[in-house]
This record gives structure tokens, sequence and C-alpha cells, in this order.
């Protein structure tokens, strides 16, 4: 597997909402990465309230507007007036949009990466396999969201020396800041949705 490069941006939407994103991808494409980065403030969500289309308009973008050199993808919006959990996607910008709506799931995303999801709560994509995944969003557990979510995420992931980790938590209807977090090489970020309390 090739050295990966991780970041975190953050900003607002063509309509004004604001987001927190992470990108993983191989080092030889840095430069692509940063550019991509760009991306997220041409996002445009509209007025919907309904968590799965907000959902799948934030992952059709990323589908359409990542590159291949973008291995994994994470976004958390918020949307005011939206009560239902729902803003945040991850996975592989090449996979076919899908939902964790039912229940919690995993799945071999390529290039070393499993993701895990749990419906109305975040998501993480490790370097290893769907059960690293999976243990990451258990040791997390269901009634810790936002910040604590990713932050334990990524503290788990650390101790089991897992190598790469990208974090979501939804950031609309869901009572707390959502937000993105990435664990490269040893090295922690959390990025919250700017401008929440």
């Amino acid at each position: 597997m090739n050295p990966l490069f991780g970041l975190l941006i953050s900003g607002h939407t063509l309509d004004s909402y604001p987001f927190a994103a992470g990108l993983l991808g191989p080092v030889s494409h840095q430069r692509e990465l940063n550019e991509i980065s760009e991306i997220f403030n041409d996002i445009e969500i509209g007025d919907s309230v309904d968590q799965l289309e907000i959902d799948m308009k934030c992952a059709q973008f990323v589908r359409e507007k990542c590159s291949s050199a973008v291995y994994a993808c994470a976004l958390s919006v918020h949307i005011p007036g939206t009560v239902h959990s729902c803003g945040g996607i991850i996975g592989s910008p090449c996979a076919r949009p899908s939902s964790a709506s039912l229940r919690p799931w995993s799945e071999n995303i390529g290039h070393g990466l499993s993701l895990a999801a749990v419906p109305g709560q975040g998501g993480v994509v490790v370097c290893g396999n769907p059960l690293f995944a999976e243990a990451c969003i258990h040791f997390a557990g269901a009634e810790k969201g936002g910040a604590e979510f990713i932050d334990r995420v990524l503290g788990y992931a650390g101790e089991k020396k897992i190598i790469h980790a990208l974090a979501v938590h939804d950031g609309t209807g869901c009572g707390m800041r959502g937000g993105v977090g990435l664990l490269c090489d040893g090295r922690k970020e959390r990025l919250l949705i700017p401008g929440l309390t």
C-alpha cells in the first residue's frame, strides 16, 4: 500500500451551511488532494429537510467532484431546521452512494481501507479490515456524539496501532456539533463544524 496523506478543511457551502471535511489519499497525490479540498465550498444542499436526501446530495456531489486520488472522504454539514440526524457522509468517492440508514454496516473500500458506519451517528474509515473499523465504532459507543465520538474513535484506532483513520459525525439534527477527525502516522486532528457552539 502507498503511504497516505490526509487533510481536514472547513468552510461554507454555496447556500451558506457550515461544514467540516476530510480527505485521505496517496502521498504521491498530495498536491491534487489539496486542490480537491477547495471543491467543498461549491456544494449546494438546497432547502430540503429530508435526512436521506441531504446525505445523498452530499455523497453524490463528492462522487462527481473527487478524483480517483481520493481514497476516502468524510463530510459533516450543519443545516439549521432539520431535526433528524444527518449531514454526515464517509467512504470512497468512487463507490456508489449508499446509506447506513437501517443498521450499522461495514465494508472494504479498496486501497487497504475499510469503512464502518452507524445510522444517525457517524462513521470511520481505517487502514485495515472491516473488523477494525467496526471495533472503532463499537468502542466509541452509541451514546457518544460530536467531538467525543470522533476523539474516542481515533483514540481507539491509535491504541490498536492503526496508522490511518478518518472519522465523521453527523452535523445536523443530532443536538451536538458534528465534525471530522484524522489519524495519520500517529498525528491526530479533529475539526468541528465552524461557527456552532
